[in-house]
């Protein structure tokens, strides 16, 4: 059955489509959740909470493209649980539990590249960026941002290679100086 179909029965409470959908997207959800916080139970809390919060919110929400929107959930749901550990870290930093300077130092320079990446990300005209959010954190084909947009796939892959070189040449500097940083630390 195709997407429009299913979003449709969706709608209309129908419980089939629904696991169609989850049948459909569980794994890829769960592989998209766990590369950014290699942690199974965790990850399966979130895919499970991203289910839970369509069917809930299946008559109020309109989706153009499925996959796009669970992928953004699943990596919101991701990025609250980090900052949910960040506050507990926080929390027992301040009441003296000690934390191995390597896992401190690792986080706040891990957390450093993060930061640079998305200012980076952010300088990128629009559409380009769009492009590039829709491929590296969505993991939507070419082919599919392609479709979405209503552009040519060469377009896509153009603006792609474009966005990337750009971004790999203004944080090579500060992702070196950071590796550099933790194999010292080690």
């Amino acid at each position: 059955m195709d997407e429009e179909r299913l979003l449709a029965l969706l709608k209309v409470d129908d419980v089939l489509s629904f696991d169609a959908i989850y049948e459909k997207y569980w794994r890829l959800l769960y592989n998209a959740a766990y590369k950014r916080l290699p942690n199974a139970d965790n990850c399966k809390d979130i895919v499970q909470n991203v289910f839970i919060s369509l069917w809930e919110r299946r008559g109020e929400v309109e989706i153009r493209n499925l996959q796009s929107y669970l992928l953004s959930a699943v990596r919101l749901q991701v990025l609250k649980q980090i900052e949910k550990k960040s506050m507990e870290g926080r929390f027992f930093m301040e009441k003296h539990i000690s934390v191995s300077a390597n896992t401190a130092d690792e986080t706040l320079l891990k957390h450093e590249l993060n930061i640079a990446l998305e200012r980076h990300i952010n300088k990128l005209p629009l559409k380009r960026r769009s492009i590039f959010k829709m491929y590296f954190f969505d993991h939507l084909s070419t082919a599919q941002i392609a479709q979405e947009l209503e552009i040519s796939r060469k377009t896509v892959q153009n603006q792609l290679a474009t966005a990337t070189s750009y971004v790999k040449a203004h944080i090579a500097h500060l992702f070196l100086t950071i590796v550099f940083a933790i194999l010292i630390n080690r």
